[in-house]
This record gives C-alpha cells, structure tokens and sequence, in this order.
C-alpha cells in the first residue's frame, strides 16, 4: 500500500474481486481520517477474512442452492 506516494504497508488478503478492493481502500481512507496509521489499517485487513453470510449457503431447494 502506498501513502504519500510512498510504500507504507502490505495486505495480503485471499478476498477476489474489485468491489473488495474498492472497499478496502474507503476502509483505509475513514481510518486515515480517524487517526488510524496506514500501517495498522493494513494490519487489520490482513486478518480480515470476509464477511461469513455473503457466501453462506443457506440450503438446497429443488437442486437450487441458495445463497
């Protein structure tokens, strides 16, 4: 992660996709705004793993699995 224009942190996540991105650059950014360093938000990312219920299988009806 850059700040500044320079290197500050890592994150390395298994999370897909360039919504999950976007989202964890807003996340940075409202910490940075709450005082938070670059380097402890990349920490908190790093052990974030996703949220359970938007891949949670809720059951299988008719051969259908329901997320």
């Amino acid at each position: 992660m850059q700040f500044q224009g320079r290197e500050v942190a890592e994150v390395a996540w298994s999370l897909i996709g360039e919504h999950n991105v976007l989202n964890a650059l807003a996340a940075i950014g409202a910490a940075a705004n709450a005082g938070v360093s670059p380097q402890r938000a990349a920490q908190a990312l790093n052990v974030f793993s996703g949220v359970k219920r938007r891949m949670e299988v809720r059951g299988v009806v008719d051969g259908v699995t329901v997320l």
